[in-house]
């Protein structure tokens, strides 16, 4: 439930949100791993949900910001009060269980309930059709640098051997399956469902309270049809997995990361920006920061004139050949990294300011509109609607694509889920991203900031940027076992 600021009484959250700077921050400073997506989200509705809260006050606490715990506890205690029998229709609070992995491992028990849920899972897993596998634990690391989003890039376990290669934990388990796959199939024509279960590792700052290492059980289907119903039958295998496990309440949330681009090409926009913001939607808080650089030209910044004529230079190049001009210019100057950014992210950000030399300003209309899409955030019954009023306002048309997606949904719910408990989010799906279109979550709420107990969606360009001499369509999806065995727990005691 979201209290907002609706009253004199009540509190700004999103001037809370705001003493942090950036949403990320505040999402870091909660624990939250998605980039700062919910965050975002809280400060367009100064919103927070009533269990955050708790979290909030430590927070503002620990890095001193000027949050009125008190005020906050004593509405704490009224929504609560008021949950508990003053007339209201609200379920009671219930304490969840630690939904991650222990510092110090699983005792006996924990084990014996992991191995068991396993083994449930994996059975879904082997009906479906889908052949176990066990990629290395080590991966190169510059393959999750290039490919991932921010938010995990920024978390990957990278390190040299003393041949001087850059090696890296995974941090998930489709890419290492897909480079399996390739190993087998280069040139990717080949059809495979195939299955893991193991761990993956992804640093946590101290005060997130989270593991660096979790497991991941999850199918991926490589090289099948990419279409509505492909997409649906990965939902319904992670639904049958969790519920296999015993879960029996959760939430499903979609999105469709298609839908994005579609709106951005259809736009009145210099076909630089177009690539530029569909190469950034993967970093949300520098995605903001250009969509406001493009709005007001007085805020961009000048270009130095040392910069100009490279600049001008690479404006009137095709884009890849652009890009390896400023990779030989830094592999010239010795330039391998700085401040964390691969030398693909500077190059592209050569490449954005000499795009942004040569364009005019961006209308606020546009930019309004491109928020606009990405703030919905509602039941599927209604979004398919509000994403088209959105795309009319801004001159657009968006029918057929969203034909597709309405289309996908009723797969969906053809496989048994109830229509009222799915959520579409025009903003969900920007932590990975080799994400092409449709991705999806399903939740348990009452996990807070480990809600996501599964998830997964479309990749089909991830195996040309692995090798592939084409595309390859793919799709797929992975489950947190220990969030899911703490989620059953939870309810089994509710």
């Amino acid at each position: 439930m979201y209290f907002t600021a609706m009253t004199n009484d009540a509190l700004s959250f999103a001037a809370i949100i705001s003493e942090w700077g950036k949403p990320a921050d505040f999402a870091r400073a909660l624990g939250q791993d998605d980039g700062g997506d919910l965050a975002r989200k809280w400060r367009r509705r100064d919103s927070i949900p009533q269990e955050w809260w708790p979290a909030v006050i430590d927070a503002a606490r620990r890095d001193g910001k000027p949050v009125d715990a008190e005020r906050l506890l004593r509405a704490q205690r009224n929504a609560v009060s008021r949950k508990s029998g003053d007339g209201g229709d609200h379920a009671p609070v219930i304490e969840s269980p630690d939904p991650e992995r222990p510092a110090s491992g699983y005792d006996a028990s924990s084990l014996e309930a992991l191995d068991a849920q396993a083994q449930s899972v994996k059975a879904v897993f082997n009906q479906a059709g889908y052949v176990p596998v066990e990629p290395p634990t080590m991966q190169p690391a510059d393959i999750f640098l290039n490919r991932s989003g921010e938010d995990i890039r920024q978390r990957t376990y990278v390190f040299q051997d003393p041949g001087g290669e850059e090696w890296c934990l995974r941090p998930d388990l489709t890419i290492p399956t897909c480079r399996m796959y390739l190993e087998r199939d280069p040139e990717g024509h080949s059809e495979a469902k195939l299955c893991y279960n193991g761990p993956a590792y992804r640093y946590q700052p101290p005060s997130a309270g989270k593991p660096v290492e979790f497991l991941q059980a999850g199918v991926e289907h490589i090289g099948g049809a990419s279409t509505p119903e492909a997409d649906a039958e990965i939902v319904a295998i992670a639904i049958d997995a969790i519920q296999s496990a015993g879960l029996k309440s959760f939430g499903t949330t979609l999105g469709d990361l298609g839908l994005f681009g579609a709106l951005v090409d259809k736009l009145d926009l210099p076909q630089s920006w177009r690539g530029r913001l569909k190469r950034h939607i993967w970093r949300p808080a520098y995605f903001d920061e250009i969509l406001t650089r493009l709005t007001d030209a007085e805020s961009m910044p000048v270009t130095p004139n040392t910069n100009q004529a490279l600049l001008a230079a690479l404006d009137v190049m095709e884009p890849e050949r652009a890009r390896d001009v400023v990779q030989d210019v830094l592999a010239l100057a010795g330039i391998s990294a700085v401040g964390g950014r691969t030398v693909t992210e500077i190059s592209e950000r050569f490449l954005e300011q000499a795009a942004g030399a040569a364009s005019a300003e961006l209308s606020r209309e546009t930019a309004d509109a491109i928020r606009a899409f990405l703030a919905i955030s509602a039941p599927c019954t209604t979004a398919v609607d509000e994403i088209a009023h959105v795309a009319k306002a801004a001159g657009v048309s968006l029918d057929d694509e969203l034909e597709s997606i309405a289309r996908r949904i009723d797969v969906i719910c053809g496989k048994g889920v109830n229509r009222n408990d799915i959520t579409f989010d025009a903003d969900f799906g920007r932590k990975e991203e080799y994400y092409t279109g449709f991705v999806f979550e399903l939740r348990v709420e009452a996990l807070g900031a480990s809600r996501q107990v599964a998830g997964g969606g479309r990749y089909d360009g991830l195996l040309k940027s692995l090798g592939s001499p084409r595309n390859v369509p793919a799709v797929g999806c992975a489950i947190r076992t220990e969030r899911l065995l703490a989620a059953v727990g939870l309810e089994a005691r509710s």
